[in-house]
C-alpha cells in the first residue's frame, strides 16, 4: 500500500516548535495550498493542511522557514481522533514528514567540475546507505555549506576533495546530531 503525499503551499503561521519528553524536536504547522481550479466566483480556493515534522527537519524549519513561506514538503497522511471535553469525538488528518533520514553530502554545480561547459546538476551522496532508490521520490535537505563550487585540475584532485568533503560531513553530523 502506499501512502505518500507532494504538497507545495505557503506556511500560514510561523511552525511551533516543542520537545517531547525524551527531548525530540517536533513542530506543527500549517499550509495553505491552492486548488487547481477556481470557484463558480472565480475566486481561487485553498485548503488548509496541518503538518508534523520531527527531529532536526523540525529545528531548521522553526529557524528558517515563516510565515508566508512558500515550501514544498513529502510526506504520509497520518490520522488520529479522541474525544475532547465536551465527550464529542474529534477527528484529526495531518500530513506527517520526517520519518526517515539519511547523512549525504551533496553538490549543486557544474558536472564534472573539471573542464568544459557542462550542464548545472545536483549529486547527492548517501553516507553508509546501500538500498536501492529508483523509483522512490528523494528529498534532498540543506543543513549546512561546505565550500563553494570550483574546478578541479584532475579528477584525482576531485576524488580527493570529495573525501575531505564527506569527513567534514561526518564530523558535522556527529556534532550537530548529538
Amino acid at each position: 500500500m502506499i501512502n505518500n503525499v507532494v504538497l507545495v503551499g505557503r506556511m500560514t503561521r510561523d511552525a511551533e516548535l516543542r520537545y517531547t519528553p525524551s527531548n525530540q524536536a517536533v513542530a506543527t504547522f500549517s499550509l495553505a495550498v491552492n486548488r487547481n481550479f477556481k470557484s463558480q466566483n472565480g475566486e481561487r480556493e485553498a485548503d488548509f493542511i496541518n503538518c508534523v515534522i520531527w527531529r532536526q527537519q523540525a529545528e531548521n524549519l522553526a529557524n528558517w522557514a515563516k510565515k508566508g513561506a512558500l515550501i514544498g514538503i513529502t510526506g504520509r497522511i497520518q490520522t488520529r481522533n479522541y474525544e475532547n471535553q465536551q465527550g464529542q469525538r474529534v477527528y484529526v488528518t495531518e500530513v506527517r514528514l520526517g520519518d526517515r533520514s539519511y547523512r549525504g553530502v551533496t553538490n549543486v554545480g557544474v558536472k564534472p567540475t573539471i573542464e568544459g561547459k557542462n550542464p548545472v546538476g545536483v549529486e547527492t551522496h548517501l553516507l553508509d546507505f546501500a538500498g536501492d532508490l529508483y523509483g522512490k521520490v528523494v528529498t534532498v535537505e540543506f543543513l549546512t555549506r561546505i565550500r563553494e563550487e570550483r574546478k578541479f585540475s584532475s579528477i584525482e584532485a576531485l576524488k580527493e576533495e570529495m573525501q575531505n568533503n564527506i569527513a567534514y560531513a561526518r564530523a558535522w553530523f556527529e556534532k550537530n546530531e548529538s
